[in-house]
């Protein structure tokens, strides 16, 4: 947070986070990574899911990796 943000302003902040679980028709290059970008104001993440057993949810029905995108 930067000097001066009060908690309200965080968490107003925080609700307005969007998040989704998505494919890719191609992979990233280094799909086991995890990609963020950062700024002042906002930051985006993205990064493969990992399930272990017993239920195995880090790929889709067509078994592609499944990510979570911030």
């Amino acid at each position: 947070m930067d000097p001066g943000t009060t908690l309200e302003e965080a968490a107003n902040n925080l609700a307005q986070m969007v998040i989704a679980d998505i494919t890719f028709d191609k992979p990233p290059p280094y799909p086991e990574d995890f990609y963020s970008i950062v700024s002042k104001t906002s930051f985006f993440a993205i990064l493969p899911l990992e399930y272990r057993y017993p239920t195995d949810g880090s790929k889709d029905t067509q078994g592609k990796t499944i990510y979570r995108l911030a």
